[in-house]
């Protein structure tokens, strides 16, 4: 997928040959060591177990397996791969899954941050299983105690609104938005929202799916008729106490009322105390900021 070609700072590059030869030459001098040794061995002045001789079989096999291990560094540093017994290094990254690159994040000769270093890794791709998509939303705090793992959902996407989208509800946060994010203000008073994922979806296969193409999702928790609902955009909130507004012929133009709530779709709610059926409101979102008298 993507071949990272090493950069080497000269003084990196110095460094590390110096350190080889400087192992090289402190092998040599063990090996030298080594056959005067076995010279004395051999002329049975030493005993074949004698503790320097010993010694200096170990440091002789200690310092292969440095000098082997600083030419690995060496090669790592100057092409980025080096042959470590049968296994071979290389700077190809190969992709993980298959996928689609969604984002290219670095261009050819751009410089790169490895984990190594101390400052921010480059993130170079973003690699996708678009066979494998996962709708992300956000559902009402009303709602979500209904919900859970497993329920069957129907997907709209704004693209291809016509489309069937079926797909299985994943997950359910236990904490809202507004929790898991303290600094993001909260806009919308009528209650909290809670994020849902929505995976193994199927779609028809004369579509072409996008990463970030918006969607709406339905999930069926309860089937009501003939109930009185009204937009929740038409609602005031006093603490946690909705209102409505009721048009009168005072001063201000209207009477407030109090209203007990139940089920909601997100863009209208059942009203369950505090209205009838043919009442007139007025859409509190038209009026701007409004005062309590």
């Amino acid at each position: 997928m993507v071949k990272v070609r090493p950069n080497p700072t000269p003084h990196q590059l110095t460094n590390a040959t110096s350190i080889l030869k400087q192992s090289e030459a402190h092998l040599e001098s063990l090996n030298q060591m080594l056959v005067n040794w076995q010279h004395l061995v051999e002329q049975k002045i030493i005993p074949q177990n004698y503790s320097e001789l010993i010694k200096i079989k170990s440091e002789v096999k200690s310092n292969q397996a440095l000098v082997q291990q600083r030419k690995q560094d060496l090669e790592l540093i100057r092409s980025g791969e080096a042959l470590i017994g049968n296994s071979k290094l290389t700077s190809i990254l190969v992709a993980p899954i298959n996928g689609t690159i969604i984002d290219l994040k670095v261009a050819v000769g751009e410089p790169i941050m490895s984990t190594t270093s101390s400052q921010i890794t480059t993130e170079m791709v973003l690699l996708a299983d678009m066979n494998n998509m996962i709708f992300k939303g956000s559902v009402s705090e009303h709602d979500a105690a209904d919900l859970a793992v497993g329920m069957p959902a129907s997907l709209t996407l704004a693209t291809y609104p016509e489309a069937k989208i079926t797909g299985v509800l994943s997950k359910v946060a236990v904490q809202s938005d507004y929790l898991n994010n303290p600094k993001q203000t909260k806009t919308n008073n009528f209650d909290n929202g809670f994020a849902v994922e929505i995976n193994n979806i199927r779609f028809p296969d004369t579509i072409t799916i996008r990463s970030g193409f918006s969607a709406t999702a339905k999930i069926t928790l309860k089937h009501l008729e003939n109930v009185i609902i009204i937009p929740e955009r038409a609602l005031r909130f006093k603490a946690d106490q909705p209102e409505v507004l009721i048009p009168d012929q005072s001063e201000q133009g209207y009477q407030v009322r109090s209203v007990k709530l139940s089920l909601s779709d997100g863009i209208n709610v059942e009203v369950i105390d505090g209205l009838s059926v043919g009442d007139v409101i007025i859409d509190n979102s038209l009026l701007g900021v409004m005062h309590d008298h």
